[in-house]
C-alpha cells in the first residue's frame, strides 16, 4: 500500500499532518500559558508585606466602582476590571470580572470584592499577563480622575505620593504609570 502513494499523496499526508501539529500545539500552548498563570497566583501571599497606608485626603471612599476599569502599558498589552453591584444588601460587594491580555495570551477570572474605606480587596489575586500579582486595590483621587492602584509588594508608598503629585501639579502621568499599575474608568463603556 505505501508504494502505491504518489509524491501528492505523500505532501497531503505531511500537510495534514503539519496542520493536525500545529492545532494540537496551540491548544498545548494556551493550557502551559493558564497553568503558569494560576501557579503565579497560587504562589502570590498577600501576608509577606505590610498593607499600603495612603492619605486619608487621597482615598475614594464613598463612590460606586461600578463599570470598565482599563489599563493599558502598550498597544498589546493591558487589564481591564469589570465591577457590577453584587444582589445582597450590603452595597460594598461587587462581582469582578478580570481580564488580561498580551499579543500572545490572555486570561479571565471572575472574583468577589469587597470595597471599604477606599480600599478593594478581592477573594483571590489576580495577575496581570506581564506584570504583579494582586489582592487589593486603593482607589483615589488625582486631580479630578478616580483611579484604582493595585497595591503591589515591590511598590514605595513614598515614591507613589511624589509620582501622585507631579501627575496633579505639572499633569506628568507617566511617572505614575511606570510605578504602578493605573486603572482608569472607561467612561464610555457605562
Amino acid at each position: 500500500m505505501w508504494s502505491r502513494l504518489r509524491w501528492t499523496d505523500w505532501c497531503a499526508v505531511a500537510a495534514i499532518l503539519l496542520i493536525l501539529n500545529l492545532l494540537l500545539f496551540q491548544k498545548y500552548a494556551d493550557w502551559k500559558s493558564h497553568r503558569q498563570y494560576e501557579l503565579r497566583i497560587a504562589a502570590f501571599d498577600q501576608d509577606e508585606f505590610a498593607p499600603w497606608i495612603l492619605p486619608a485626603e487621597r482615598l475614594v471612599a464613598d463612590e460606586t466602582l461600578t463599570g470598565r476599569w482599563k489599563r493599558v502599558r502598550r498597544k498589546y498589552d493591558g487589564s481591564t476590571l469589570v465591577f457590577e453591584r453584587s444582589s445582597e444588601a450590603n452595597g460594598e460587594k461587587y462581582r469582578v470580572e478580570f481580564a488580561t491580555h498580551t499579543c500572545t495570551a490572555q486570561h479571565k477570572a471572575t472574583r468577589t470584592a469587597e470595597y471599604s474605606g477606599g480600599q478593594v480587596s478581592l477573594d483571590r489575586p489576580v495577575a496581570d499577563a506581564i506584570g504583579p500579582v494582586y489582592q487589593r486595590l486603593h482607589c483615589v483621587r488625582v486631580a479630578d480622575t478616580k483611579v484604582l492602584i493595585p497595591e503591589i509588594a515591590s511598590q514605595d508608598v513614598a515614591a507613589l505620593l511624589t509620582a501622585i503629585e507631579e501627575a496633579e501639579s505639572r499633569g506628568e502621568w507617566d511617572s505614575l504609570r511606570s510605578l504602578i499599575y493605573v486603572y482608569f474608568r472607561d467612561e464610555g463603556r457605562e
